[in-house]
């Protein structure tokens, strides 16, 4: 099995590589890839669900992040504090690490391993070790099922890829949060508990949430009218990036080892990154580049760029904006400043990788470092990180 690149980030890239794919086949200018090669391994993915393990792989743009009943993924009294910075090796009294060893938060100086991709920051742990975290990880994943904490019994059957149990979780209590995963989580799967959870349902559950009108057009591209008629008039777009990393994190115990909680909150996190990609690529379907004899779905088209652009919080929506647009027939200059600010959004992503990479593998200021911009991403939601300066600053 191929082990786990610990970082939120290596989804997100693959997702935004995807994302290019078809838009190179659409004739679309392709997104700037994020680096990927070289981002520390935590532990192997346990429990993740066929749609986000084969994709291996934010929110509206004003207002706060939380909703009624769901977790802040910033609220300290939710949560385990970040794990402590150590001293480097280097301190007085502690001998220089030899050629091979790191040292791994909470388990002292190991001999390591170098990493396919031949770099410094790609170190393969000793199996006994990498065995361990796999077994904390599956654990902790397993244990939210039984949690008292809101949403964490379906986040575990979200995260194991148990459909009935999520479908049957979402048809009992209804909650927005639940009915979306059991929708996008059963998007072309042939579990028959899946049919229990159409599109119709979430539709029928947010009626303003145009996230939940694509995803109806996305189940039903042939009839298109009933969901983009829905889409264009929808008051917000949200596409829930996050809610479950909070979910989990008010879930995970203070005693989990730091590099099992950053482990489960990046899967957590590259689930919720590929739960919207799908209906988002049928855009590309209903809104194609030869709209100039069809005015009426060109400017249905502008809406729904404009809906994204105002309305949605994730890098990936943020960047269909400008294609949609030009295909809608926006001013050139606006397409162009568009896409300028998605590219400065995406270097700054770039450039956080970066710094991940010169801290030192498996060490407690990366895993703190990691964990923290996880927990920033959850909050605020992944374009509002690229693109504004975090609070207090």
């Amino acid at each position: 099995m191929t082990v786990h690149r610990g970082v939120v980030w290596t989804v997100a890239a693959i997702l935004l590589v995807v994302v290019a794919a078809l838009w190179r086949e659409r004739g679309v200018n392709r997104l700037p890839q994020v680096p990927t090669a070289g981002l520390p391994v935590l532990v192997r993915p346990v429990g993740v669900p066929p749609a986000a393990s084969s994709a291996n792989g934010p929110r509206a743009a004003a207002g706060p992040r939380q909703r009624s009943g769901e977790p802040a993924g910033g609220d300290a009294s939710n949560v385990a504090p970040l794990p402590a910075v150590v001293a480097p090796r280097t301190a007085a009294g502690a001998r220089p690490l030899r050629p091979g060893e790191i040292e791994v938060c909470g388990s002292g100086t190991v001999q390591g391993k170098a990493g396919a991709s031949g770099l410094p920051s790609d170190i393969e742990l000793p199996p006994e070790l990498q065995e361990r975290w796999d077994r904390e990880v599956a654990a902790l994943i397993a244990s939210l099922a039984t949690s008292a904490a809101p949403g964490a019994e379906a986040a575990a059957a979200l995260m194991q890829g148990r459909l009935a149990d999520l479908v049957r979780l979402a048809l009992r209590d209804r909650d927005p949060r639940t009915v979306q995963w059991a929708v996008q989580a059963c998007q072309g799967q042939s579990d028959p508990a899946c049919l229990m959870a159409p599109p119709r349902l979430w539709v029928a559950t947010e009626p303003d949430n145009g996230m939940a009108w694509l995803a109806l057009l996305s189940a039903e591209p042939a009839v298109p009218a009933d969901a983009l008629y829905g889409l264009t008039r929808a008051r917000r777009f949200d596409e829930r990036v996050g809610v479950l990393v909070a979910t989990v994190d008010a879930a995970i115990p203070s005693t989990a080892s730091p590099q099992a909680r950053a482990t489960v909150l990046t899967q957590a996190m590259g689930i919720d990154m590929a739960r919207s990609l799908p209906a988002l690529a049928t855009l590309f379907q209903i809104c194609p580049a030869s709209l100039a004899h069809d005015a009426h779905r060109r400017e249905q088209c502008g809406a729904v760029a404009e809906l994204l652009a105002t309305r949605s919080g994730t890098l990936l929506a943020r960047g269909m904006v400008a294609p949609l647009g030009e295909r809608a027939g926006w001013p050139s200059d606006r397409v162009a400043a568009t896409k300028r600010q998605k590219e400065r959004a995406q270097q700054r992503m770039s450039d956080q990788v970066d710094h991940w990479l010169k801290l030192p593998p498996h060490g407690c200021e990366q895993l703190a470092s990691l964990t923290a911009h996880v927990r920033d991403l959850a909050r605020r939601g992944d374009w509002a990180v690229a693109t504004e300066p975090a609070p207090g600053r």
